[in-house]
């Protein structure tokens, strides 16, 4: 079990952690916020984790320009943090028995679809799995939720927004993205 230290999580986020039936949801998001408030106060110095909210629902650190994202998936979080630019975080097991073919036609465009089929069957899943985070990532960076098509966001609009992203390799279970705004 990973290390969680309620003490730094205000008492109205513990609350509301407790009301998911299933543990191992509990478990991941005591253990993110653990990490993330204790980073945070060892790094800058933080002592109030209040949440404020968008009006998307986006949680937000009051009185502090910090942005940052969590994502979870299997046995792995991933916790991005940004001190200048907002961030967005999506990671995702590469689940080998899963129909990805079921959901191309609602995140792939046409030139998206025609680089996967051009792709070997060995390296397909990568990377629908590679464009997968990448559109989850910018959705959360961008706050669309379900209200963004996958299938429109794509480089060329992206680049017009300015944005960064970092796709470290991380093992071949699992793949990650990470995205910002570049000021």
């Amino acid at each position: 079990m990973a290390y969680i230290d309620t003490s730094l999580i205000p008492s109205l986020q513990l609350a509301e952690i407790n009301q998911y039936r299933q543990i191992q949801d509990k478990n991941r998001r005591l253990v993110s916020r653990t990490f993330l408030f204790k980073f945070l106060k060892e790094m800058y110095g933080f002592s109030d984790f209040t949440f404020l909210y968008t009006d998307i629902k986006r949680p937000t650190l009051k009185d502090t320009n910090i942005d940052f994202n969590i994502s979870y998936s299997k046995s792995l979080i991933a916790v991005a943090i940004s001190t200048k630019n907002k961030i967005g975080v999506d990671i995702e097991y590469i689940d080998h028995s899963f129909d990805i073919k079921s959901i191309i036609p609602a995140c792939m465009n046409s030139q998206e679809l025609k680089t996967f089929e051009f792709l070997k069957n060995s390296e397909r899943l990568n990377y629908f799995y590679s464009l997968w985070t990448y559109k989850e990532a910018l959705v959360k960076l961008l706050g669309g939720g379900l209200y963004l098509d996958l299938k429109e966001i794509t480089d060329f609009k992206v680049n017009n927004l300015n944005i960064c992203k970092y796709q470290p390799f991380i093992s071949n279970d699992y793949s990650l993205s990470v995205v910002k705004f570049n000021k």
